[in-house]
């Protein structure tokens, strides 16, 4: 099951995510606001990922 996305906490957007082949197969890419982009093998890692990652950030401020 596909958890929610939660919104940045800074400027509010939901990030893209998209399903990318590769030579090595499918994976989930996760775009960051910085213009990288981290891969994972399934769309609920990708969720679960950008969800840990606001959980940190919000925490930091």
């Amino acid at each position: 099951m596909t958890e929610k996305l939660k919104p940045c906490p800074f400027c509010g957007g939901i990030p893209a995510i998209a399903g990318i082949v590769t030579r090595d197969g499918l994976v989930w890419r996760l775009w960051l606001a910085n213009g990288e982009h981290e891969d994972y093998p399934t769309l609920d890692a990708a969720h679960e990922a950008w969800n840990r990652r606001v959980n940190h950030e919000e925490g930091s401020r």
